[in-house]
C-alpha cells in the first residue's frame, strides 16, 4: 500500500486525475479590457455634427447679435450686406421676411432705398398687391422718407393706370401736383389740367414757400403738356421760377419739341430763344445739331467750343471743356472736326489720370466711363473704369473712399 502511494508521487487523499490551474497573466487581462473598451467606445461614441442649412433670417440675426460696428465705413458696409440680404429674400419669394431684414439697416438713406426696391418688386410682381406694397413703406424709420418713398409708390401705381387708386391718397395738393405731373406723361393729361387750374386758383392764398414749390410741380407738368398744348403755354410759368430752377425745364422742353414732327424745329427755336444762360444755350444747340435741326451754322459753333478750350485753365476746367468739345465734334458732319472726337476724348483721359488730387482723379475718371461708351470706345471705358477704382482705393478718408 506505501509502495503503491510513493510510486504513484501523489499526495495521500488526493484525486490522481485532478491538474492544477494554470495561472494567467496580468498583459492579457489589460489587453482584453483595453480592447473591450474600444469596442464600446466606437459603437456609443457621439455621431459627428453635421453641418446644418441655415435660412438668411438666421444669418441676419446672428449678424446683429454680434457687437456693434464703431467705424462708419464698417456700419455702412453692414447696412449694404443687409440691404443685399433682403433683395435676396425678395427675389426667394419672401418680400415680408425681406423687409424685416431692411428695418436692421441704421443708415436711413439705405434703408429707405432698400424698402423703395422691395416694394416695387413685390408691386412688379403682382399689381393687385398694392395695398401689400404700400405697407412696407411703413416700415421706413425715418417719417420724412416714409412720406416720400409711399408718395414714389403712388406714382409709380398711377404710371401704371391705376389712377383711381392713386388720385384719393393724394391729401396735399403738393402731391396732387406731383401726380398731375406723372398723369400728364400717359393718358391724364384732363386730370391735369384740371389740378392745374386749382392750383392756380391756390397760390395767391398760399404762404411763399409753399407757393413756390407748387409753382415749380406746375411748371413741370406743362412741359409733358407740351406735346398736346405747345411749348408756348409752358413759358410764362418757366419765366416766374428763380433761375437756378429754370434750366433743368428749358432743357426739358426743348426735348420734348423733338417729338412735334414737322413744328419740331420752329418749337425748338423759339424755346431756345427763351434761354438767357450762355451755357445752357451752348448745350442746346449741340443737341440740335445732333437732331439736324440747324440752330447756328455747325462751324461758327466749334469755332467758339475751340475757343472756350484754349481760354479754360488747366485741371478739371480744362477737362470739362474737352469732354464738351469732342461732343460736338462727335456729333458733327463727316469731316475733320469728327475724325478728331476720339483723339479729343483721349486727351481728357490723359489729363485726369495726371490730375494730383486722388478724390479728383478718381471722380473725373469715374466720369469720363460715360463719355467713352457713348461714343462706343468700349475698351477704352473699361480700362478708365478699372483706373478709377484703382484711385479710388487710395483716397484715405474712409467716407469719400466709399
Amino acid at each position: 500500500m506505501s509502495d503503491q502511494q510513493s510510486g504513484s508521487g501523489g499526495t495521500p487523499g488526493a484525486d490522481p486525475d485532478h491538474k492544477p490551474k494554470k495561472k494567467e497573466g496580468w498583459l492579457g487581462t489589460v489587453v482584453t479590457g483595453v480592447v473591450c473598451l474600444g469596442f464600446l467606445w466606437i459603437w456609443f461614441k457621439p455621431a459627428k455634427k453635421t453641418w446644418e442649412s441655415q435660412s438668411t433670417a438666421q444669418y441676419v440675426a446672428r449678424a446683429m447679435a454680434e457687437p456693434p460696428a464703431v467705424d462708419p465705413t464698417e456700419k455702412l458696409m453692414l447696412d449694404f450686406d443687409l440691404m443685399e440680404a433682403s433683395l435676396l429674400q425678395a427675389r426667394q419669394g419672401m418680400a415680408p421676411e425681406g423687409v424685416e431684414t431692411a428695418v436692421h439697416i441704421a443708415d436711413p438713406t439705405v434703408q429707405a432705398r432698400a424698402v423703395r426696391q422691395l416694394a416695387q418688386a413685390h408691386l412688379n410682381s403682382d399689381s393687385k398687391r398694392m395695398g401689400d406694397a404700400l405697407s412696407m413703406c411703413d416700415r421706413i424709420a425715418d417719417p420724412a422718407a416714409r412720406i416720400r418713398m409711399r408718395e414714389e409708390l403712388l406714382l409709380q401705381i398711377a404710371a401704371m393706370g391705376f389712377r383711381d387708386v392713386a388720385l384719393p391718397e393724394a391729401k396735399t395738393l403738393l402731391f396732387r401736383a406731383r401726380l398731375a405731373h406723372r398723369l400728364a406723361e400717359t393718358d391724364g393729361q384732363d386730370i391735369a389740367r384740371s389740378v392745374l387750374q386749382e392750383i392756380d386758383t391756390a397760390l395767391p392764398h398760399l404762404p411763399p414757400a409753399e407757393a413756390a414749390a407748387l409753382r415749380t410741380e406746375a411748371a413741370w407738368t406743362r412741359v409733358s403738356l407740351a406735346l398736346s398744348d405747345g411749348p408756348q403755354q409752358a413759358f410764362p410759368l418757366i419765366k416766374s421760377l428763380p433761375p437756378q430752377e429754370q434750366d433743368a425745364l428749358w432743357l426739358d422742353l426743348f426735348r420734348v419739341c423733338f417729338g412735334l414732327g414737322e413744328e419740331a424745329s420752329k418749337a425748338a427755336a423759339e424755346v431756345v430763344a427763351q434761354v438767357t444762360a450762355p451755357a445752357l444755350k451752348r448745350q442746346l444747340e449741340l443737341e440740335a445739331m445732333l437732331s439736324n435741326i440747324p440752330l447756328r451754322p455747325e462751324a461758327e459753333l466749334l469755332a467758339e467750343l475751340h475757343a472756350d478750350l484754349k481760354a479754360a485753365p488747366s485741371g478739371i476746367s480744362h477737362i470739362k471743356a474737352l469732354i464738351i468739345l469732342s461732343d460736338a465734334q462727335r456729333r458733327a458732319s463727316p469731316g475733320p472736326e469728327a475724325d478728331a472726337a476720339a483723339a479729343t476724348l483721349h486727351q481728357a483721359c490723359e489729363e485726369a489720370q495726371a490730375l494730383t488730387d486722388p478724390v479728383e482723379r478718381a471722380t473725373q475718371m469715374a466720369e469720363l466711363t460715360d463719355d467713352l461708351r457713348d461714343a462706343l470706345m468700349l475698351a477704352e471705358t473699361t480700362q478708365m473704369l478699372t483706373a478709377a477704382s484703382e484711385a479710388a482705393r487710395t483716397v484715405k478718408a474712409p467716407e469719400e473712399r466709399v
